[in-house]
Parts: C-alpha cells; structure tokens; sequence
C-alpha cells in the first residue's frame, strides 16, 4: 500500500488548506504529516491522518542534523553523494546522525553516483545533480524547492518521483 508524508511547516491557515490534499492522499495509503507544534493540534483526530510528526524548525529541529536526518535514520541507511564542495556538509550530516550516515561525497564518479542511486529505496534531495541521475535511474525521489514554478519543468521527472 503506498504511503504519503505530507511536510506543511508554514502557517495553521496554510495546513488548514492542505486538509483537502490529505484526505485524496488517505484514499491511496497511509499519510503521515509534518507539522509545527501550532499545527499539530488541528490534525489529532484527523481520520486520514495516521501519524502527525511535530517539527520545530525554529527550535530543536532546525539546521542539518535536524528533525529530516534524524527521522531518515530510523528508515534505513543514509548515503550522502556529491561532489567534494559537499564534504563539510556532509561531516556534518554524519555527525548529526551520529555516524549512522555514510559519507560518499567527493570519492564516486558520475557513473558510480548513478548505480548507487539506482539501488536506492528513495532519494530525499534539493535540484541537484543527484536529482537528476535518480530520475535517470527511475529511483523514487522526493526533491525540496524553494520558490519555484513546478509548469515550468522544476519537478521530479522520474515515474515514480514524488510530484506537485
């Protein structure tokens, strides 16, 4: 059965409108929500809700090793890939998961990044080279944007990637 995580950090008027996205997504699978702690409370009893993770990216969560790393590695393992700019990064992924992330920045080519990623479970990621090989690998990908226009192309392409 396929499962949904909904991430909505913005305003208790913006979760408000997410409800309707929630419950098309519940008639498809389970649906996990993200939500700060002003949010959290709106979708307690919701009944397409099966899990409401809080996330204080002001407080607690905020930074690399926040509530994402920490929450990825109770799924798997992470493989951190990119170039050798992403190392300092990266170290400080690995140490925000407490060693449990495996560093691979700078020490794979472009083919090799791309069969790694196409072993891969899922691929979390920003518009990036690793984005892209994923997509090219049909791997599942979620990417994070900022302020972009999805109709002008700033999506997943993969068939199996997580789209607007």
């Amino acid at each position: 059965m396929p499962r949904a995580l909904v991430i909505q950090t913005s305003f208790l008027g913006d979760m408000v409108l997410t409800t309707p996205l929630i419950s098309a997504l519940a008639r498809h699978g389970d649906v996990d929500v993200v939500a700060t702690p002003a949010s959290a409370p709106l979708l307690a009893n919701h009944p397409d809700v099966r899990r409401v993770y809080r996330y204080h990216k002001r407080g607690e969560h905020s930074g690399v090793g926040g509530f994402l790393a920490r929450r990825l590695t109770t799924i798997g393992r992470i493989v951190i890939v990119g170039g050798v700019d992403d190392t300092p990064l990266a170290a400080a992924i690995v140490e925000a998961t407490s060693g449990r992330a495996i560093d691979t920045t700078g020490q794979l080519s472009l083919l090799a990044s791309a069969a790694l990623l196409g072993r891969s479970r899922i691929l979390v990621t920003n518009d990036s080279a690793a984005q892209h090989l994923a997509s090219a690998m049909n791997t599942p990908t979620v990417a994070l944007f900022g302020p972009a226009i999805p109709a002008f192309g700033f999506r997943p392409l993969a068939a199996r990637g997580v789209r607007p």
